[in-house]
């Protein structure tokens, strides 16, 4: 297909090198540079493996996250579906029905016969057992029931297994994926979601979210054999990419069939589309930044251009498409920073090209036209038109979105075009706001930290035992710093979050060890709690704190919660559905971190400068916990409740936790005056609802005040607890336990 595709061999003039070089940084400063790429793709890989370690059926389902998402290719502002494939692993398809298979459950062959290129039907030639988990299991004839029947043989129905997909996968014990509850704010799908087509895909949209994309989801069946159809991808001659090593890899993967049909064809019922999307994915990860860029601007155009003059008859596939072919055709050279607008260029004419066409091959399947029945007709003409005038303005048509609209800084710069020198223009644009691009950034990474960080504490909390918890929390470590793209995953989540493992792990040696004269161990608990301290700027240190007073050593424990409460520039990230109402950063708190936060000061030393998470406390801690928190952690859980692990942790606010241990190295330090001045510091903060997690913060002031003998303040405030408890039945036993405490104290007395 080397004839379809356009490219000119020119050198770039120093005046394109420039711009390019202008074009890059202001890309960068929309979170598009390496180190934003590298970090999502690296966070989605992670968050994607742990969505198939806790998914629903892991042993007959496995789940990919997949589009731009994933690709890591999105930006300030850019909202994209959160799409995932979801592969019934009992089910085999082959392209010979000789192929040996080794799945329990139905085996279909591939016809390609009276089908459009890249598309094929799948021939029923095995049935499996009836076997729990299984779809086909569902009706009493099987595998049977999802065919239509033809001339005596079974072929799968497309519809009917899209349909049943979203019946059988959407079931009432509906599993929350980390893709959900760590990225996409802790959504759970609705219990009355709409039905909407997105290709193959079965999209779950919930209307009470508007700030949010609809969720795709997308079941799949693997061919574990590279289909003939594809061969010539394998054999094609290349400039230089993809290298012999990275086709021979993909080619062992095989390759996925999704249910739908050709659209212009009657049997597209009982059609299937043949899927490289997991193998475009892997040759995305092989792109380096300035290929990922044009893939963005590629997007950028289609979506604030194309779509508003013809709207959905090009896409973001159409696009990546165009892409694959133009790295594959030209040479290594011009994808660099300094010759980006030449390489956006070469894209732009080859699919400038295939629109006036009218034909656009498929990467993968060259026979297969990806514009047939969408770029015809007045369609056609349009686009034909907006690709003259886009091909005629070169990279500068992109001054059309509203991604560089709505950029002062940038509009700034092309403004001074004919005052400055260009050299001076890219000086500035480095410059940038970096302030608000940080500030932004920030808000969103730490809020999806506290959620991964909730999923992983929720996988080291499953055993009474705190031996065993020990255990799994050396072999989260592990498994956290052999991820497979350490260097690029620790310079944003992975990091904090190893660190916050030590921190809980050092708390467990304590509480294992503390009465046990140890001192060995606790040594090397309180070397773990040191490091985490970096781990953000609230819950590592305060842990450490909590550790200090625990050993008596009140001075240390005074000096690090000074410092927690004298950082003027928090940003809060609490979970909200642990919240009966939400407590987020104050808009002052936002102001100050805003003027704070610098593009010159890494991601990690921002956490340890101003992430603030909530203090969490496992039941297995409890002997690392002063009495109030003990008294928690004994809440009863129901158990129709029991599988929701965060309800037997203790959860705080960070700054009230703060100032109650200062309350408690006060009374410890027998100076009542200043242990009143912080109870009444945590009692103003809920005053002026700047608490999150507010029945822990009355119970820890419930049981400071009965700790005074103050037993109509700390009965006030144990009621309110109880008022807003999750858990009723917890509340009550955990109010009457206090009372007793409190009589029983006042007996002593007597």
């Amino acid at each position: 297909m080397a004839e379809n595709i356009l490219y000119r061999r020119t050198m770039t003039t120093k005046e394109e090198e420039m711009e390019s070089l202008a074009l890059n940084s202001f890309l960068d400063n929309i979170e598009l540079s390496e180190d934003d790429i590298k970090s999502r793709v690296s966070l989605f890989s992670y968050l994607e493996a742990l969505a198939g370690a806790v998914d629903y059926q892991p042993d007959f389902q496995q789940t990919s996250i997949t589009g731009s998402t994933m690709d890591g290719v999105y930006w300030k502002g850019y909202e994209s579906d959160l799409d995932t494939m979801v592969r019934l692993s009992y089910v085999a398809v082959v392209e010979n029905g000789d192929q040996e298979v080794s799945v329990k459950g139905p085996v279909f062959e591939m016809v390609h016969e009276n089908v459009h290129p890249g598309y094929t039907r799948l021939k029923l030639i095995k049935d499996g057992p009836r076997e729990e988990n299984n779809i086909f299991a569902t009706t009493p004839d099987g595998a049977k029931s999802f065919c239509v029947k033809e001339n005596g043989e079974y072929f799968l129905s497309a519809y009917k297994m899209k349909y049943a997909s979203n019946l059988y996968l959407h079931v009432p014990e509906k599993p929350q994926w980390v893709v959900q509850s760590s990225y996409a704010y802790g959504v759970e799908w609705p219990d009355d979601e709409e039905l909407l087509e997105h290709g193959p895909a079965i999209c779950f949209s919930d209307h009470s979210k508007e700030d949010e994309p609809p969720s795709d989801m997308v079941p799949s069946f693997t061919c574990p054999n590279w289909p003939s159809k594809a061969m010539e991808w394998v054999t094609r001659k290349r400039t230089h990419w993809p290298s012999a090593e990275i086709i021979e890899t993909l080619v062992k993967q095989g390759c996925r069939v999704v249910p739908v049909g050709f659209r212009g064809s009657p049997n597209k019922h009982v059609e299937w589309r043949i899927s490289f999307t997991l193998t475009e994915r892997s040759l995305i990860r092989t792109f380096n930044n300035t290929q990922y860029k044009c893939y963005a601007l590629l997007k950028m155009l289609l979506k604030e251009i194309i779509d508003k003059e013809v709207p959905e008859v090009l896409s973001s596939f159409h696009m990546k498409n165009t892409l694959l072919w133009t790295i594959e055709k030209t040479d290594a050279d011009i994808w660099r920073p300094e010759k980006m607008t030449f390489a956006f260029l070469q894209c732009l004419e080859n699919l400038a090209k295939w629109v006036k066409k009218g034909y656009c091959p498929s990467y993968f399947i060259v026979e297969n036209n990806v514009f047939d029945l969408k770029v015809i007709g007045e369609n056609q003409r349009k686009l034909v038109s907006i690709f003259e005038r886009i091909i005629a303005e070169k990279w500068k048509c992109l001054l059309e979105c509203e991604t560089f609209k709505k950029n002062e800084h940038f509009m700034e710069l092309i403004q001074e075009q004919s005052e400055l020198s260009f050299t001076k223009i890219i000086e500035n644009f480095k410059g940038g706001d970096p302030n608000q691009i940080w500030f932004n950034h920030d808000k969103k990474l730490f809020e999806r930290y506290e959620h991964a960080r909730t999923e992983i504490f929720s996988q080291l909390d499953g055993h009474a035992d705190i031996d065993l918890t020990i255990v799994d929390h050396h072999e989260m470590i592990t498994k956290l710093q052999n991820e497979r793209s350490p260097s690029q995953f620790h310079s944003t989540a992975v990091e904090p979050l190893v660190l916050s493992v030590m921190t809980s792990l050092g708390s467990h040696l304590f509480a294992k060890h503390q009465n046990k004269g140890n001192t060995e161990t606790l040594t090397k608990a309180k070397e773990l709690m040191e490091k985490g301290m970096a781990s953000d700027a609230t819950c590592g240190p305060l842990k450490l704190a909590n550790f200090e007073l625990m050993n008596g050593n009140t001075s240390q424990c005074l000096q690090i919660t000074t410092d927690v409460l004298a950082n003027q520039h928090l940003v809060q990230s609490l979970l909200p559905q642990f919240l009966p109402k939400y407590i987020g950063t104050s808009d002052e708190q936002l102001e100050k971190y805003e003027s704070f936060v610098s593009s010159t000061s890494t991601v990690q030393e921002r956490f340890r400068s101003s992430a603030a998470h909530a203090v969490v406390f496992f039941p297995t801690e409890i002997d690392a916990s002063p009495k109030a928190v003990r008294f928690q952690l004994n809440s009863r859980v129901p158990e129709s409740m029991a599988h929701l692990r965060w309800l037997k942790w203790a959860i705080y606010d960070p700054l009230v936790y703060a100032h109650f241990l200062r309350f408690l190295c006060y009374q410890k330090l027998q100076n009542a005056d200043k242990g009143q001045e912080e109870l009444q510091a945590i009692e103003s903060l809920i005053d002026n609802d700047q608490v999150g997690y507010e029945m822990s913060a009355f119970n820890l002031l419930g049981f400071s005040y009965a700790s005074m003998g103050n037993v109509e303040k700390a009965m006030g405030f144990l009621l309110k607890a109880k008022e807003i408890t999750l858990l009723p039945d917890a509340g009550l036993w955990q109010f009457g336990g206090i009372l007793s405490t409190l009589l029983g104290g006042s007996k002593k007395k007597d």
